[in-house]
């Protein structure tokens, strides 16, 4: 049973809970989930949290629900994989070595374009914020003592992003939020 005031909104705790049984392939392509009355009791969550739950689900293209066939799973090729939920579920669930292999070729092929963009379209406003995020770096990795993986990954990420926003391509930039 879920102690709702330890827990985000329970709507929440059910896509995290479903999305990653999904992923790591408890519930396989073609499936069809348990019914609405077994998924509520076994959530102690309402029939309307179980639905909403179900609707961000299909949104991130794990789920198809329709009427007399039940909720079907969907193939892995019909998953938003750049959803930063099926991307955190997808790390957690194989091999972390797979997973940061396809995610430094994606960034090797976006960002060696996406850093010739930058040099070819920024404006001054947006060079000072990655000059601000890579010194950021330059400082952290400068001081061993004080050295935080988590805040380098934090600034790397604002590395990143703010290349992408000065390409000044409005699709790049959103990029940054997968």
């Amino acid at each position: 049973m879920i102690d709702p005031t330890h827990r985000r909104k329970l709507y929440q705790y059910v896509v995290e809970e479903l999305g990653q049984r999904i992923v790591r392939g408890r519930y396989l392509p073609g499936d069809t989930l348990p019914n609405e009355d077994a998924l509520c009791q076994e959530f102690g969550v309402s029939r309307g949290v179980l639905r909403e739950a179900a609707k961000v689900l299909s949104e991130k293209g794990l789920i198809r629900s329709r009427p007399k066939t039940g909720t079907q799973i969907l193939a892995r090729k019909d998953w938003n994989l750049f959803d930063p939920d099926v991307l955190s579920w997808t790390c957690q669930a194989g091999s972390p070595y797979e997973f940061l292999r396809n995610i430094t070729e994606i960034r090797r092929i976006v960002e060696a374009e996406a850093a010739r963009m930058a040099a070819e379209r920024a404006k001054p406003e947006t060079i000072r914020p990655i000059e601000d995020a890579f010194a950021a770096m330059d400082a952290l990795m400068k001081t061993p003592e004080t050295f935080s993986p988590d805040r380098f990954i934090e600034l790397d990420l604002q590395f990143h992003a703010e290349i992408l926003e000065a390409c000044g391509n409005e699709l790049l930039a959103q990029i940054s939020h997968t």
